[in-house]
Order: structure tokens, then C-alpha cells, then sequence
């Protein structure tokens, strides 16, 4: 029988995240290049399932679909035909979420204008601040507002942050770099994760990003391991730093929205290295995750 932990994913608002918008259905084929255009830069793009094959001139190779990202343009081309639909993210700097899925095939549209769409969920979230909540009692409720949120998030992973070394497993050790998750806690909707980097080189680590994400194979019909079901959890809170500096330590905190997944399933922490090709990654068994303490509330 399998065991699930807790079920929350982009459910949750996120913090630098104002607004989600769904793009749809983005069809892209081999012959041409679609052009994805936005009303402010775009922050990062994360595809469902498009492997990074290697670094060239600094710029990275993917395995289904090439892209080029410069400013509020977005370019994609796919390598190569019969590839599986996927989803694609992409936050821009305004802090609004932009979903959708990539299908590969023949397209007549070339050009996607999204400067003009305005997020649905900012319209719903400025009616629901203009009007007052009431309760059973039928007295005014004051709604939570993002600063209350962000809080109740900041005291919960302070306690985390704080804690004595918990787990000794999860971590790994890549030369003189050291990564470390010592100490997670759940509540109700969220996890709190606290990471350890110890660089005892003497060259900084500039992190481009970490990458958090929940895994789990497909397994019938097909080769272990051959295609899998990946989720990317965005966090809702941090507490980080970009840079660690030669022969330093930082602490770095994440509160992330819960996710299910079943007991063969793994929640990866990924280390992105700024203009590198090194892979550091720390993976967690579901049933790892199932032991995972919990604030009483």
C-alpha cells in the first residue's frame, strides 16, 4: 500500500510571485523558431523535460528544444521530432508565473504577444482585497496580508534554522565543496529546509540557482527509470545568498509548498552552478520524507 505525505503544489501563493498566467498550448517544430514575447524581462525559463546535454561558449545545449533567452524575448526551436509534450515555467521580473505546455508539432503560429494579457489571478486578488472578509459569526475578518505571510514563514524557519543537527545523511560531498541538509520540518501546507554549503577551496561558488523538484518513474511498459513524472516546487519564502566566498560556510532556508508523490518517488535538491557544468545534487527518498518532523501546532 503506498504512503503520500502531504498534497500542496502552486496552490500556494508565492513569494516574489504576484500573479500565474496559462499560456495554453504552444505548438514548436524543427523548421521553424517560435518567439515568445513579454511585457518585462524574463527571470528564468524551466522546462518539464528538456535535458541540458552541455556548455558551449558558456551557453548551455539542451537535448529537445533549443532556446534563446535575451531580455522580454523568448526563442524556441525543437532538435528533433517525436518528443513527448512537456510543461514550461517561465517567471519574469514583475513577478508574474507564466505556465503552459510545449507540444511538438507542425505550427502555424510563430509569434506569442503575451505584453498584453493581463493575469486573471491579479484581477480575482484585487477584487478580494477591495472587499471584507466576514467570519461565521458574521464579524468583519481582517485578510492575512503578504507581510503577516511572509511572517508566520520567516519565525517558522528561524526555529528550523536554529536547530541542532538533525539529519547526518542527506548531503554531499563534491572536492572541497560540501552541501548539507541538516534539518527539515514540516507543517500543514509547507516544508522548511535549511542548507549547509562549505566551500574549503579557494575560489567563491556563485550559485546560480537551486532547483528543487519531486520525481518519480514510470516504470510500466518501460525501462526503469526511462521516463518519469517531475514536478518543480517554487518557493514561497528564502533566506540565501548567491556567492560563497573561498574557505567560508552559509546557511541557506527555504519554505516550499508540499507535494505528494508515491513511495518510489524522490525529492531532489539541485545545486546550479553561475557559468559552470558541475552538477551537485542531494536526492531524498520518499520514505525519508515521511520521517520528517512536524511543528505542533
Amino acid at each position: 500500500m503506498k504512503k503520500y505525505f502531504l498534497i500542496c503544489m502552486f496552490l500556494i501563493q508565492f513569494a516574489g510571485v504576484k500573479a500565474q498566467v496559462d499560456m495554453g498550448k504552444i505548438a514548436v517544430c524543427g523548421q521553424y523558431t517560435v518567439t515568445l514575447l513579454f511585457s518585462t524581462d524574463i527571470d528564468f525559463v524551466i522546462f518539464g523535460n528538456n535535458p541540458m546535454l552541455d556548455i558551449i561558449d558558456d551557453m548551455p545545449e539542451y537535448e529537445n528544444y533549443a532556446i534563446f533567452q535575451k531580455g522580454k524575448t523568448l526563442i524556441l526551436k525543437a532538435n528533433k521530432d517525436n518528443i513527448p509534450p512537456t510543461s514550461i515555467n517561465i517567471k519574469t521580473m514583475d513577478g508574474v508565473l507564466w505556465y503552459g505546455f510545449i507540444e511538438n508539432k507542425d505550427n502555424s503560429t510563430l509569434f506569442y504577444d503575451f505584453t498584453k494579457k493581463v493575469p486573471a489571478s491579479s484581477q480575482a486578488a484585487s477584487t478580494q482585497s477591495a472587499q471584507t472578509a466576514v467570519s461565521d459569526t458574521g464579524n468583519p475578518v481582517e485578510p492575512l496580508s503578504d507581510s503577516n505571510k511572509n511572517g508566520d514563514f520567516e519565525k517558522k524557519l528561524d526555529h528550523v534554522m536554529k536547530q541542532s543537527l538533525e539529519y547526518r545523511k542527506f548531503g554531499l560531498i563534491s572536492g572541497k565543496l560540501t552541501f548539507m541538509v541538516p534539518n527539515i520540518m514540516n507543517d500543514t501546507e509547507n516544508m522548511y529546509v535549511k542548507i549547509v554549503i562549505q566551500n574549503q577551496s579557494g575560489n567563491a561558488f556563485e550559485i546560480n540557482s537551486v532547483v528543487f523538484k519531486h520525481v518519480e518513474g514510470k516504470t510500466k511498459g518501460v525501462k526503469k527509470n526511462q521516463v518519469q513524472n517531475e514536478e518543480r516546487l517554487m518557493p514561497v519564502f528564502e533566506k540565501t545568498v548567491s556567492m560563497i566566498e573561498a574557505y567560508s560556510k552559509h546557511e541557506l532556508g527555504y519554505v516550499l509548498p508540499l507535494f505528494s508523490t508515491g513511495e518510489d518517488g524522490r525529492f531532489i535538491i539541485q545545486f546550479v552552478e553561475n557559468k559552470g557544468t558541475r552538477n551537485y545534487q542531494i536526492e531524498l527518498s520518499a520514505k525519508d520524507m515521511q520521517k520528517i518532523k512536524v511543528f505542533n501546532l
